[in-house]
């Protein structure tokens, strides 16, 4: 029964902070802060640039971090952890980790752009930031 309790304590967790993805309100990417630098989320401003892959740049002139990654429409609460320090910034993207469709529904091969802009108490530069991305 601890074990139980223990594990459904780490789904608890409540964010840090909770960002809406633009023009597709039933997603919010959840942020939580481990590092103490993040002093705000917001969704980025929009780019002609896209990746499959999950790619963080770092504006160090404005304290900001940007991490930008095409996921999936099957999980609804992407959820991204900052850790570390200015020096050594990681950032773990979990693009699954939010509730998913229900069990009888199938999941459409489609996708989208999601984004999310990083506020930090400290400039951070783009070699001291590392991604990665897990999935359940």
């Amino acid at each position: 029964m601890v074990v139980l309790v223990i594990g459904c304590d780490l789904f608890a967790a409540t964010p840090s902070f909770a960002v809406a993805v633009p023009d597709h309100q039933e997603f919010t990417i959840n942020v939580f802060d481990r590092s103490g630098l993040v002093t705000a989320a917001r969704a980025p401003v929009r780019s002609t640039r896209q990746s499959l892959d999950a790619e963080a740049t770092a504006d160090p002139a404005n304290h900001e971090l940007t991490l930008r990654w095409f996921g999936g429409v099957c999980h609804f609460g992407p959820a991204v952890t900052v850790s570390g320090t200015a020096a050594a910034l990681h950032l773990l993207l979990e693009p699954d980790a939010g509730p998913g469709l229900p069990f009888f529904a199938s999941c459409p091969a489609a996708g989208l752009e999601f984004g999310l802009t990083l506020t930090l108490a400290e400039p951070v530069e783009q070699d001291a930031v590392s991604v990665e991305v897990t999935t359940r």
